[in-house]
C-alpha cells in the first residue's frame, strides 16, 4: 500500500499512476477547493474509492455521502454539483467542471477519459470557509 499526503514541490504538482491491485491513501479536507490526489489515470481504467471519515459543513456532520434537509434545497441551484447532496466527495478530472464525478463512501468508475483526479465536497462555491474535518479517500486500481 502507498500513503501519500498531498503536496507541491517547485509549485509542481507529483503525479503518479497505479498499477493493477496498487492502493493510495488521501486525505481529503473539506477547506480546500480541490483537494489533489496526485493520481493520474489513463482512459479504460477502473479504479475503486472508499472514502471514511466525517467532514462538517459549518455545523452539520456528515460522511463523504453528504447530506439533504429541507432548509438547504432552497440553496441546491448554488452547489458546484447541482444534482448530488450537499457535502457528497465529487471527483474531476484535472479540476474540469465538465468531468465532474460522484465517489460518495462507495464507488468503482471505469474512466472514459484521463487525467490527474482532483476531489471536493460539493458546496457552493467560495463558502469553503465555513468548511471542516476531513475525509480518507482509498484508492485501489481494479484494471
Amino acid at each position: 500500500m502507498n500513503k501519500f499526503r498531498t503536496f507541491e514541490y517547485n509549485h509542481k504538482l507529483i503525479i503518479m499512476k497505479l498499477q493493477v491491485n496498487q492502493t493510495l491513501d488521501v486525505q481529503l479536507y473539506a477547506k480546500y477547493k480541490w483537494n489533489p490526489t496526485q493520481l493520474y489515470v489513463n482512459k479504460d481504467e477502473e479504479y475503486e474509492f472508499i472514502a471514511n471519515g466525517i467532514w462538517k459543513d459549518f455545523l452539520i456532520k456528515t460522511d463523504a455521502d453528504g447530506y439533504t434537509n429541507p432548509y438547504m434545497r432552497l440553496f441546491d441551484s448554488m452547489k458546484r454539483v447541482k444534482d448530488q447532496n450537499w457535502f457528497s466527495l465529487i471527483g474531476a478530472l484535472d479540476q474540469n467542471s465538465d468531468q465532474f464525478f460522484l465517489i460518495g463512501q462507495h464507488r468503482k468508475i471505469t474512466f472514459e477519459s484521463e487525467g490527474t483526479i482532483y476531489c471536493f465536497a460539493n458546496d457552493v462555491e467560495g463558502f469553503h470557509f465555513n468548511n471542516f474535518g476531513s475525509v480518507t479517500l482509498h484508492i485501489k486500481r481494479i484494471k
